[in-house]
């Protein structure tokens, strides 16, 4: 019987399981007075757009990343202040929860805690930005250490173009 009953919670977690990854558009925008409050803070606004896997995508569900960067900080240090960058990054869970990574040694975001409408995803070591070189053109990292991140549920249009 005990046998019988760890199947079926097997059986019933399986789909759950592969519910964990969010879908859709998730963003955050920090307000000029946050960003104020925060002059080493890199990052102005992010977007984060999770996809279903696809053929195209190799069967693995997809993040594509959007992020301006502030004129503050680091990102301004690195001459790349108010810059858009982007990234697209494969999704995986292997038995301790969803991470996307970037190809070439790009780094990974781990997603977090979903609560309602509102998502933690944590890096410490995720490039964004196109280059000719593995990895990307700006870490997404504040400093050392991990970086959390929370963004909230947004409209498919907030995702398109940044």
């Amino acid at each position: 019987m005990r046998i019988l009953a760890g199947l079926a919670a097997l059986a019933l977690a399986a789909p759950v399981m592969a519910q964990d990854l969010p879908l859709g558009c998730y963003s955050r925008d920090y307000s000029a007075d946050h960003l104020k409050q925060n002059p080493a803070q890199n990052v102005a606004s992010l977007r984060l757009n999770f996809l279903r896997a696809t053929e195209e995508t190799g069967g693995a569900p997809v993040m594509e990343v959007m992020v301006r960067l502030a004129d503050q900080g680091r990102a301004r240090a690195e001459g790349m202040g108010g810059m858009m960058l982007t990234q697209t990054a494969y999704c995986f869970n292997e038995g301790k929860g969803w991470i996307c990574g970037v190809e070439c040694d790009g780094g990974i975001m781990e997603i977090g805690r979903m609560s309602g409408d509102m998502l933690d995803v944590k890096t410490s070591n995720f490039w964004v930005g196109n280059t000719d070189e593995c990895g990307g053109a700006f870490d997404l990292a504040e400093g050392r250490g991990t970086t959390t991140y929370r963004v909230k549920k947004a409209a498919a249009s907030a995702c398109l173009g940044g």
